[in-house]
Parts: structure tokens; C-alpha cells; sequence
């Protein structure tokens, strides 16, 4: 199966783009949107991703080999189905610390199935 990388701000239509206020752009708000171009429709998920992976293991594997994964403590990455035609998605992101045990998550890339 083709996996494609895709600019966040293409899929992910709730970012805050004031890089000069958080240092960086793509910061994700609570509650982020993914909008698939298959189907048109926006599934929410979670930052940081709390549950174990919905993606299958060939599919996944297929993600973690295009992730640059650094340290998990700076970066992480929420793998979901779109909630309507259920094609999987991997939104990778930079965790932020700000404050003491107060984080800013900012979106890097994000990888999904073509169809």
C-alpha cells in the first residue's frame, strides 16, 4: 500500500500559525481536526494519542519506517482511522515543554494511504 507524507496545514484545518508568539508553526489546539480528502469529512483525535494504535500492523509498520522518531519525550505521534471510510492516519508532532508539565504540541508531518 502507497503511503504519502503530507504538510499538515493540507489536512489539519484548526492550526495556529503564530510561530513568532510559540516558536513555532502548526501549533495544534485542543481537540485537533483531520480532514480527509477521500471522503471530505473531519474526524477529531487526541494529542498525546492515550490509546494503543487502531492501524493495522503491516500499515503501521509501513508508517514507522518513514517516522523520524527522535526521543519520545520530543516528538510523538497519534495513528487514527478516519471516522467515516476508516483510512489510517499517522499526525506526527513536536512535544513542547512551556511550563513544568505544561506542553504545546506542533504538528510536523502527517502520512496516510492513497487509495
Amino acid at each position: 500500500m502507497k503511503i504519502m507524507q503530507i504538510a499538515p496545514e493540507e489536512r489539519l484545518p484548526n492550526l495556529l500559525q503564530d510561530a513568532e508568539r510559540y516558536g513555532y508553526p502548526n501549533l495544534m489546539v485542543n481537540l485537533p481536526r483531520y480532514r480527509c480528502p477521500h471522503c471530505g469529512e473531519y474526524t477529531v483525535f487526541s494529542v498525546p494519542e492515550p490509546n494503543a494504535s487502531p492501524i493495522p500492523a503491516g500499515i503501521r509498520a509501513q508508517f514507522d519506517a518513514l517516522t523520524d522518531r527522535r526521543s519520545p519525550y520530543e516528538q510523538g505521534v497519534s495513528d487514527f482511522l478516519c471516522r467515516v471510510c476508516a483510512v489510517p492516519v499517522r499526525v506526527v508532532y513536536q512535544i513542547n515543554e512551556f511550563q513544568m508539565a505544561s506542553y504545546r504540541y506542533f504538528a510536523e508531518a502527517v502520512f496516510e494511504t492513497a487509495t
